[in-house]
């Protein structure tokens, strides 16, 4: 009996003769007893955040947002105590890119009672033309937005989780600043170089979007004086950390992602049953695609994925929604993104080539009349699906937070 997290609860799945639970990569991350205080005592690149912040009296502290699973409490906690209360004010900006901004419950959640009431709080908004300075172009023409007030911070600490990403390669580091704190058209120009070849999963090396996002971070004031990165698991316990200079520190914790995060394998399964995380990643579609992302190279052609993802919040972008209806196949969504390239269209390409290879299943909330509409098929239970998951080799990865690569 297996049991795979679906929101805020779990989901039994029954495991048969033909299901195998797949374990993520063998090589598993050293833990120290505190990576984040022991990463902030021994910074790579900088001095110590002491020494950084020493006369200065206000720092903006650079934080993921509700969709992030990342340990932001206990990162941002660390760093207030290195503080040590000797800012007049430090301020915590969620980087928000094109997201809503969180609800206050959320909030709560991310960070806490007790950091509330000493931090003032802002949700950066990538509309808000008035609060974006523009810093220039980068060598791809990407136009360069970035939030007023962390640009006018005395001390600009960012911090995020290294994770897997659809076509940056990886998430964390830089992804701070573009497209956390950027503005729409700064997303826009950069997201629209997904389409390159080298813009996939797991990769950097001549990646036009990383390399985009790196010259936006190192624009005139853009750079943070201070990065806290780590590698977390779906529980939010810290496997990994590192701080110091931003490009450094997205380095040192790649390296380690590379081999935890990335699970070589040398035969495809027949299918695979997949759950998105539970609360937040499956908080919508929108997000949780990440997870058939994340396990398409591990399936057959043709093979069956089954996707558990809760979806509470719905679909979760109304572009991604709109290109879905619009677009009934993967040739009309890459003529589309080729052509008249939106935020959040993406999203329905990168599901269209999936579902084009493979057959989708998902078990959600959501209503069963859109999911058959676009090309997927709804079940209500696990219960209801067992029987059709008829492959001699049934692969079960409860939580999508490794990929599977072939060797």
């Amino acid at each position: 009996m297996i049991m795979i997290p679906y929101g805020k609860r779990a989901l039994t799945l029954n495991m048969r003769n033909n299901m195998h639970l797949v374990e993520g990569p063998a090589e598993k991350i050293k833990r120290s007893h505190d990576p984040i205080k022991e990463a902030i005592r021994d910074p790579i690149g900088t001095k110590r955040l002491e020494e950084i912040c020493e006369g200065k009296k206000n720092c903006v502290i650079v934080v993921d947002d509700h969709t992030r699973n990342t340990p932001t409490k206990k990162m941002v906690g660390a760093l207030l105590e290195t503080l040590g209360g000797k800012m007049d004010e430090v301020k915590v900006i969620f980087a928000t890119g094109t997201h809503r901004s969180p609800r206050r419950d959320e909030i709560r959640s991310i960070l806490g009672e007790k950091i509330m009431e000493v931090v003032k709080i802002e949700s950066h908004d990538c509309d808000d033309e008035e609060n974006l300075v523009y810093l220039g172009r980068t060598s791809f023409k990407t136009p360069i937005y970035i939030d007023r007030t962390y640009l006018s911070s005395e001390i600009k600490i960012i911090t995020g989780d290294i994770s897997l990403h659809y076509y940056a390669g990886f998430g964390g580091g830089r992804k701070s600043i573009l497209p956390g704190l950027a503005g729409r058209e700064t997303i826009k120009k950069n997201h629209s170089l997904l389409l390159d070849s080298k813009a996939f999963m797991g990769n950097l090396d001549g990646n036009p979007v990383h390399l985009d996002m790196m010259e936006a971070a190192r624009m005139p004031g853009a750079y943070p004086d201070f990065s806290l990165n780590v590698i977390s698991d779906s529980k939010r316990d810290v496997l990994a950390a590192s701080s110091g200079d931003l490009s450094l520190v997205f380095e040192e914790l790649v390296k380690i992602a590379k081999k935890s995060l990335v699970k070589k394998m040398d035969n495809y399964f027949d299918d695979i049953v997949v759950g998105a995380g539970g609360h937040p990643r499956d908080i919508n579609l929108y997000q949780s695609t990440k997870a058939l992302e994340m396990v398409r190279s591990g399936v057959r052609p043709n093979g069956k994925i089954v996707l558990l993802a809760e979806c509470i919040e719905g679909i979760g972008d109304e572009t991604f929604e709109a290109w879905m209806e619009e677009c009934k196949c993967l040739d009309e969504a890459e003529d589309k993104i080729k052509g008249d390239f939106e935020i959040g269209g993406h999203k329905a390409y990168y599901l269209r080539k999936i579902m084009n290879r493979n057959k989708v299943f998902l078990i959600s909330s959501l209503d069963d009349d859109l999911v058959e509409r676009w090309g997927m098929i709804p079940k209500g239970s696990l219960d209801d699906l067992v029987d059709e998951i008829e492959g001699k080799n049934v692969g079960i990865i409860p939580t999508a937070d490794f990929m599977i690569e072939r060797r």
